[in-house]
């Protein structure tokens, strides 16, 4: 009870304390409350404007770099810290024999730090001159690029990629580049090349099937050659062949005779059917024949071009009226005893039966014998193999009469 009775006297006085608050407001302020003044903070000192760094003009020697030259300076310069056989003898010093490294690299790049320096190496601007940075930079190609890989690279540039590209590396086709050109080589990675090659640009076809990976990255090496001087001995064009090995055969400058009248117009090599189309316009891995096929035709594919195809559209900046007409002439007029083309008599017997069915107008028989004279052709020369291919493929064309009734006739003579 007695406990009861003190809760009720604290409650009783907790609400006269609260009453009495709330019937005596604090007055207000009759003056705006002062705001305390801060201390102003330390400023720091005004920052020394940074220099922006020199960025590196890149001036393209007018001569072809010389490794030849830069190995006496490589030697007593740059072998301290990479070693005379270019695989690096103190921390971090790049491999120079590495290569799937070098394969990444660019020429350009190694000029730039050769001149700049990177890392804990110095810049060489102040001690070599710019030649002798190109030089060097060129130089380093060595320990990764034997001699053995540039003359298998030069076979196979001779064989498969002077007709378009130049026995010389300047190029003879349109839209070809100059291999000649420093800056266009320099600024380019084996890779690089390694990619255009393997799948093809332009009108120029891919050579992933019928190049090995060794072969192409073989071929690129050597064509690399001609925008530098390698310190290993390969022979170019014009010089002697290195000792002893056996002279290259040369790259003929003109095309062959088709026939005993006549010859085909330089304008076929220069234009560069000979990539696709063969010497002799018998045909190849990636073109068909072109003996027998009407002058009217060949003229149209030539300026239209064949969309899908690697036959790109050539205009008159490409070869003139005048000469395609000429060449559209002397490839009409020719045979494929002109080409060197014999065909089995398996393969001529079907298709004399496709001919006949064309003149019956049974276009599905014409189409399966056709397709019997391709696999008759399984032995025959590739160039006759795409064409049969060619034709099955214009079966589907709206005026594949008119194209097959062309090929029959050319591919019999008749």
């Amino acid at each position: 009870m007695k406990a009861r009775t003190r809760r009720l006297a604290a409650l009783f006085l907790f609400l006269s304390l609260l009453l009495f608050a709330c019937s005596n407001p604090q007055p207000l302020p009759t003056e705006p409350t002062p705001i305390p003044t801060l201390q102003p903070a330390t400023m720091p000192p005004p920052a020394t404007p940074t220099a922006r760094p020199e960025f590196l003009t890149i001036r393209y020697p007018e001569t072809p770099p010389s490794a030849v030259a830069a190995q006496p300076l490589y030697l007593s310069e740059c072998a301290t810290c990479h070693g005379e056989d270019g695989n690096g003898v103190v921390p971090e010093a790049r491999n120079f024999g590495d290569v799937d490294y070098m394969r990444g690299q660019t020429p350009v790049r190694f000029y730039q730090i050769i001149t700049e320096g990177r890392n804990e190496m110095p810049g060489y601007k102040e001690q070599f001159s710019d030649e002798e940075r190109w030089d060097l930079a060129f130089y380093v190609w060595t320990f990764a690029v034997g001699a053995d890989t540039l003359q298998q690279g030069q076979a196979i540039f001779e064989q498969n990629c002077a007709v378009c590209h130049g026995a010389d590396g300047v190029g003879v086709v349109p839209n070809a580049p100059d291999f000649t050109d420093v800056a266009f080589v320099a600024q380019r990675s084996a890779t690089d090349f390694f990619q255009v090659v393997t799948e093809g640009r332009g009108a120029m076809p891919a050579w992933q099937g019928r190049l090995s990976a060794e072969e192409r990255w073989a071929v690129i090496e050597y064509l690399r050659t001609f925008a530098y001087e390698p310190a290993v001995g390969v022979a170019t064009a014009g010089a002697p062949p290195a000792a002893g090995g056996e002279e290259a055969t040369p790259v003929p400058t003109e095309a062959p005779a088709a026939t005993e009248t006549g010859a085909i117009p330089a304008a076929y090599l220069q234009s560069g059917c000979v990539s696709c189309h063969g010497d002799k316009a018998q045909g190849g891995a990636i073109g068909p024949m072109l003996v027998g096929i009407r002058a009217r035709h060949i003229k149209e594919v030539v300026r239209k071009g064949r969309p899908g195809t690697a036959m790109m559209a050539y205009d008159q900046a490409a070869i003139s009226d005048a000469d395609l007409e000429a060449l559209a002439q002397a490839l009409s007029a020719m045979t494929l005893q002109d080409a060197g083309v014999e065909l089995s008599q398996a393969v001529v017997d079907h298709l004399t039966k496709a001919q006949a069915a064309l003149a019956a107008g049974d276009k599905a028989a014409v189409e399966t014998h056709l397709k019997k004279a391709q696999e008759a052709a399984t032995d025959a020369p590739p160039g006759v193999q795409v064409t049969l291919q060619v034709m099955i493929q214009r079966m589907q064309d709206p005026n594949w009469d008119k194209y097959i009734e062309m090929r029959l006739a050319a591919l019999l003579g008749s």
